[in-house]
């Protein structure tokens, strides 16, 4: 040591008497301004010192006692630079300013870091002396006297760290805690002095936990000051609002823990508190804990990433400064007696790892009430990847400390494990297997996490707590604790309440335990791979139910993030067969049924009777289907549960899963889709008519399996039956649905895999030939349990609507048998009897009721009507058979009397409708039923065509005299409806009718109702001036074939025609004056009909010249001359 050295000593010491007189000056002034020159110069004298220098500076401050007296720890004298700077820092006779507190603070912080080395000296040495810097004090640190200077500094500090930092009893409207909002404000007001002090106690612990590792030490005055610590980072530390104090708090606790575990032991409750924000209690169960007054506000729960991370790495230092479970109860009583104060620094670390001379809480209790309570929040919640990689780190550290023996403890065999059990457990589990099933299922968050870094170190942490290295025992880990971590698992997933995200985050834990299991629930193991199954793990039917359960209701969550989640986990499940046919099952055995599906001859004790049951309410049965189809949507791709299993164990392979090819499971899947309940309650509810749909769009999906599913497999024609029922249903559903499109392209894909059309495009074709095979079995099941009479909300109505349109007009008359009844009850007008009431009351009543029968009872006949109308429209509906080879085909009722038979009986029922009667409904009837007789004739093609080709095989129905006695009248009697279509559509059946009536039939009703005939003319001649257009083309059109019957009748039969010249004259009139239509389209329609009156006029001169003198006479009268012209050449072309 140098005379330079000895000076410097020399010179702090004069600088410490002359700063002491100057802090208790008797003017506070004057010594305020001392006090501030003496502490800079004290600085610049402690840089120029050496290390040696400082710690003789810091060992001449202590009056060290005797190393075998009672108190080995040293006191600091009255005059030394520690004393007076620690004087300063109190400020009890309130003269030091912040400046002096900070600048003695530095002070010491500079005099203990040179005396006793840096803390990245300590951290870095390599434990040979190679860093010459610490070496002096490596050298030093061996003795006792270090130890009992540090013990000293220790003692003095943690009394200044508890009176500066403790509340004072003024209260501080400024100074607000982010918990309670404002409360009495620290003794030490400073931020960055409190700082400053959490600084200086954890560099002092920090260098006392080195030397105790190899010196003793006063194990009195270190459980003292440790307790005054913890005692004061509790109350005030880690509740300031400052979070570099916060952050430097909870370091000083992981120091702590390592200098003095018992004393931290001893304070666990209250240290815990800010940390979690939740009380542990000595009592057990839920109601022994109690939370903090905001959980929200603790550290855990703290704005900086930085703060909840270091509150994580504290919380796990305090937590294993307690004893075990086992430790607790299984105590030696021989050493009960032992007194911590009458050991030393080995025996104290025994006493406390192994629960002697204390009764704070075990490890596990306090883990299971209050740390992985909080530690499930951050892992579930954070934001932050370090935050959970720090949670995931903490609890490798639980891990390691426990024994992991439930699987042994408990005695489960799982190879004789009753699958049909209703028992979770074999037996109840301790304290300790609570806790590790909850470590475990933390990790299984680590797992399931979004980041690639955080499930790479929960692997990691799971593999290294395994005792056999390089096996697959982290597999086997999963295989003892499957039962209580699913339990664990679902409880989670269905907490309430409880935030969205964690929701989310346990569902996607569920995920990774779900497939983790998978290759346990396989009959073999992968040759080659690591895994060691075992037993085959077996689902027991408790926990079957409660799956079902807890995923129903996260489907039915109004949160997208939560349908998402829970539908993968169906996906998974759907990847393995085991638990796939279990689900299954228990959907298809639950006693309290609404709807049982059987076959003819099954029992209800068969065990292959599928009674599929649902609890009777929408919701419910929209969970139901999407969980069926998440299921074969997971049958048709196990990928997202292949790539959970390569993360785990890259060698183990995922089997791709055959569960559907079981008749049991198709079977069920199908009977579910086409259950009553199911297809009525679609049509009233778009979220289940599109959940329905999905499923059974899965389920056609399934029929065409993926390269990776060789097993061939086809439906039965029961459950091709029940799925066509289904899409049936949904093609029937409100406009407003939009499925009908949808429904098609479904129906399309299931003729695909039924045909096997390899085609990806939609072929009308394959479905025809789906519809003409399973016509009769649809409709007859459609129909079987449809109410009768209908309603037009029916949903088996509206099924049989959709179903009739989808198919064929030939397949539709194939089977018209059956469908013939239906229209026979419902298109005619029903009868009610009328009913006499005796109050006013009644009697408005009772018409209010009949208004609304009528309404009804006209919806639904022009649904049926309307129904007619487009079956009719297909021209194959009469024309059922075709030539094939030049032979014709028929089908059952493919004939030329049933041809006729179904024409005569849709006349029947058309007709009638088509009377006059009074009301907008029947207005609106009437035009159906009009545009219903439209195609009706036009199925009946111009009887030439037949004799043209006399192979066809069309069996052309004709109408009989009596039919034209009929149904003239009735359309003759509408050509003067208000409605101008319902006109359009009578003057178009008139066309028709002309059309196909032979000269005969014309002639013979000329004869016997002449009436009909001579007064048809002069309404159609009335329509040329109705004021819509499309009338009056088809007036035009009308008039001309009436025209053409007429003069073709008395041409061929040599008799006088029906229209005499004066009726002529006065039609050429009418015509040659529509003739200046403003419509072109008319004018030229008009001009038609006038060809055909000069046609006739070619044996008849006065016609001729009639026609020629109006012609002549509208040259000058009308706009546009031409067409009047263009007759007039006609005319002398025809006579020349």
């Amino acid at each position: 040591m140098t005379s330079n050295g000895d000076d410097l000593i020399s010179m702090t010491n004069s600088l410490s008497i002359e700063l002491k007189s100057s802090a208790f000056s008797a003017d506070s002034n004057t010594g305020r301004r001392d006090c501030t020159r003496q502490l800079n110069q004290l600085k610049a004298v402690l840089r120029q010192m050496s290390r040696d220098d400082c710690y003789r500076v810091i060992s001449n401050s202590v009056i060290l006692g005797d190393a075998g007296a009672t108190n080995q720890t040293g006191t600091f004298t009255d005059d030394s630079i520690v004393a007076t700077l620690f004087s300063i820092i109190g400020n009890e006779n309130e003269f030091s300013t912040e400046g002096h507190r900070e600048s003695s603070l530095e002070i010491l912080k500079i005099l203990i870091s040179e005396a006793f080395c840096t803390i990245n000296d300590l951290l870095n040495d390599d434990g040979d002396g190679n860093a010459t810097s610490a070496l002096s004090y490596r050298a030093r640190k061996q003795t006792d006297e270090s130890t009992r200077v540090l013990t000293a500094l220790f003692q003095q500090c943690s009394v200044t760290f508890r009176d500066r930092m403790q509340r004072s009893s003024q209260n501080n409207p400024d100074f607000h805690f982010s918990g309670t909002g404002t409360i009495n404000m620290p003794m030490e007001s400073s931020e960055h002095i409190r700082l400053l002090l959490v600084e200086l106690m954890l560099d002092i612990s920090t260098y006392l936990t080195e030397v105790i590792k190899e010196c003793t030490v006063d194990e009195k005055a270190l459980f003292y000051s440790v307790s005054v610590a913890c005692e004061t980072l509790a109350k005030s530390a880690m509740l300031d609002p400052y979070p570099e104090v916060q952050r430097a708090s909870c370091s000083l606790i992981e120091t702590l823990a390592q200098l003095c575990p018992l004393a931290v032991r001893m304070n666990v409750t209250s240290l815990l508190l800010p940390l979690t924000g939740i009380r542990p209690s000595r009592l057990s169960g839920d109601q022994a804990i109690t939370c903090f007054p905001d959980v929200k506000n603790s550290l855990f729960w703290h704005r900086h990433t930085k703060t909840r991370t270091k509150a994580v790495y504290a919380s796990i230092a305090i937590v294993l400064c307690c004893p075990s479970e086992s430790a607790l109860h299984n105590k030696d009583s021989g050493t009960d007696n032992l007194s911590y104060m009458d050991c030393n620094h080995g025996q104290q670390t025994h006493l406390a790892r192994h629960g002697h001379g204390s009764k704070s809480s075990s490890t596990e209790q306090l883990l299971n009430e209050t740390v992985l309570r909080g530690w499930e929040e951050l892992i579930k919640l954070d934001p932050s990847v370090a935050v959970r990689n720090a949670v995931i780190r903490s609890l490798g550290q639980v891990a390691c400390m426990l024994k992991w023996t439930f699987l042994t403890s408990n005695k489960i065999d799982l190879s004789s494990q009753n699958e049909d059990s209703d028992l979770a457990f074999k037996s109840p589990m301790g304290l300790e297997s609570v806790v590790e099933t909850k470590v475990l299922s933390l990790l299984l968050f680590g797992l399931s996490d979004r980041n690639t870094q955080v499930r790479a170190t929960a692997l990691q942490t799971m593999k290294s707590f395994c005792q056999e290295e390089g096996s697959s025992c982290h597999w086997q880990l999963i295989a003892n604790y499957y039962e209580p971590l699913l339990e664990l698992a679902l409880d989670q997933c269905s907490s309430q309440p409880s935030p969205i995200q964690s929701k989310v985050r346990s569902l996607e834990a569920l995920q990774v335990l779900f497939s983790l299991t998978i290759p346990f629930t396989m009959d073999t193991g992968a040759e080659g791979t690591s895994l060691n199954r075992g037993s085959k793990l077996k689902m027991s039917r408790i926990n079957i139910r409660y799956i079902i359960q807890v995923l129903s209701n996260a489907i039915l969550s109004e949160e997208n993030d939560v349908l998402d989640a829970s539908l993968k986990c169906c996906r998974i499940l759907g990847s393995s067969d085991e638990l796939a046919i279990k689900i299954l099952s228990h959907l298809s055995e639950v006693k309290e049924m609404d709807v049982l599906h059987r076959n003819e001859g099954e029992s209800e004790t068969s065990p292959d009777a599928a009674a599929v049951a649902f609890v009777p309410t929408p919701r419910r049965v929209i969970s139901t289907l999407l969980l069926l189809d998440g299921l074969m949507k997971g049958y048709l791709s196990n990928l997202e549960m292949a790539q959970v299993l390569h993360d785990f164990d890259s060698l183990i392979p995922a089997s791709a899963p055959a569960w559907f090819c079981s008749p049991y499971a198709s079977r069920v899947i199908c009977r579910t889709l086409s259950c009553d309940l199911v297809v009525n309650s679609a049509v009233a509810h778009s979220s289940l008519a599109w959940a329905l749909l999905d499923a059974c769009s899965s389920l056609v999906q399934c029929l065409k399996p993926p390269e990776a599913k060789p097993i061939e497999f086809e439906l039965t024609e029961d459950s091709v039956v029940d799925i066509m029922t289904s899409i049936t249903y949904l093609a029937g559903c409100p406009d407003s649905f939009g499925l009908s499109s949808n429904s098609v392209k479904v129906l399309d894909e299931l003729s695909r895999s039924r045909y096997c059309d390899d085609s990806n495009e939609s072929n009308p074709s394959s479905r025809f030939s789906l519809l003409d095979d399973y016509f009769r079995r649809v409709y007859m099941k459609i129909n079987a349990t449809a109410p009768f009479p209908w309603k037009r909300s029916d949903p088996a109505f509206l099924a049989i609507n959709a179903f009739l349109r989808m198919s064929r007009g030939s397949t539709i008359r194939s089977n018209f048998d059956l469908i013939a009844p239906l229209f026979l009850y419902h298109l005619p007008e029903k009868k009610e009897k009328s009913e006499t009431s005796h109050s006013d009351g009644h009697n408005s009543r009772a018409f209010a009721e009949k208004e609304d029968l009528v309404v009804e009872e006209y919806s639904l006949r022009m649904s049926f009507m309307s129904l007619l109308q487009a079956i009719l429209s297909d021209g194959s509906f009469l024309k059922s058979a075709s030539k094939q080879q030049g032979q014709p085909t028929q089908t059952s009722l493919s004939s030329q009397f049933s041809a006729q038979f179904s024409f005569d009986l849709l006349l029947s029922l058309v007709l009638p409708n088509l009377v006059w009667k009074s009301g907008g409904l029947a207005a609106a009837l009437r035009k159906l039923s009009g545009a219903t007789l439209f195609a009706l004739l036009s199925q009946i093609d111009d009887p030439q065509e037949l004799e043209d080709d006399p192979m066809s095989s069309v069996f052309w129905p004709s109408m009989e005299y009596d039919t034209y006695t009929y149904l003239l009248p009735i359309l003759h009697s509408i050509l003067d409806d208000t409605e101008s279509t319902t006109r359009e559509l009578s003057c178009a059946c008139l066309s028709l009718i002309f059309r196909h009536m032979t000269r005969e039939i014309f002639h013979d009703l000329w004869n016997t109702d002449t009436r009909v005939i001579d007064t048809l003319h002069p309404r159609l001649l009335a329509l040329l001036d109705d004021s819509h257009n499309h009338v009056r083309v088809a007036a035009c059109t009308t008039l001309e074939r009436f025209l053409a019957l007429a003069f073709d009748s008395a041409n061929q039969l040599n008799t006088a025609c029906c229209i005499g010249l004066s009726a002529l004259e006065n039609i050429a009139e009418s015509l040659i004056l529509t003739l200046d239509d403003p419509d072109s389209l008319v004018r030229a329609k008009t001009f038609q009909v006038l060809l055909v009156l000069v046609d006739y006029s070619t044996k008849q001169d006065k016609i001729a010249e009639m026609i020629e003198r109006i012609a002549a006479n509208s040259l000058k009268s009308h706009r546009d001359a031409s067409y009047c012209q263009l007759l007039l050449q006609k005319l002398q072309t025809t006579r020349g």
